[in-house]
């Protein structure tokens, strides 16, 4: 026999026996499923898997230490005393005081800057003799 012969036959079973196959599962499927058999996708399955896999006590329980904890993490600190008082007056306050002509006092403490760097001409900004005045004037205050 030919090569070209026998591979045409080795082809031809293996179609044959690959539909016998295919056609005796599909059958057996069908009887499993009228007496009663249910069987799931594949996407059933790994639900279950992943019902299964969350409702295992010790997922429940690291779940639950994670919630605490982001509850712990976000939670609002509210006894903290910021220096101004712990009520808040909606800024009635603040207006009473412009009203008053009190100018309002910040706290810098970023800011630190010799007192040789105000009066030098060369660390000022460039531009005309009133603006550099007006930086040098504006640093001293914030000191």
């Amino acid at each position: 026999m030919s090569l070209a012969v026998a591979y045409t036959r080795a082809v031809a079973e293996f179609r044959s026996l690959r539909v016998e196959h295919d056609i005796a599962s599909s059958f057996a499927r069908m009887e499993a499923e009228a007496y009663g058999m249910v069987f799931p996708s594949e996407v059933d399955r790994t639900f279950e898997k992943e019902d299964i896999a969350y409702k295992a006590p010790e997922r429940k329980r690291a779940l639950d230490e994670g919630a605490l904890l982001a509850r712990k993490r976000w939670r609002a600190i509210l006894n903290i005393d910021s220096g101004m008082g712990n009520t808040w007056s909606r800024g009635h306050e603040y207006a009473k005081r412009q009203e008053q002509g009190e100018r309002p006092k910040h706290m810098f403490t970023n800011v630190s800057l010799p007192s040789s760097s105000i009066s030098d001409d060369s660390k000022v900004p460039s531009g005309n003799s009133q603006n550099s005045k007006a930086s040098a004037d504006f640093l001293r205050i914030l000191h």
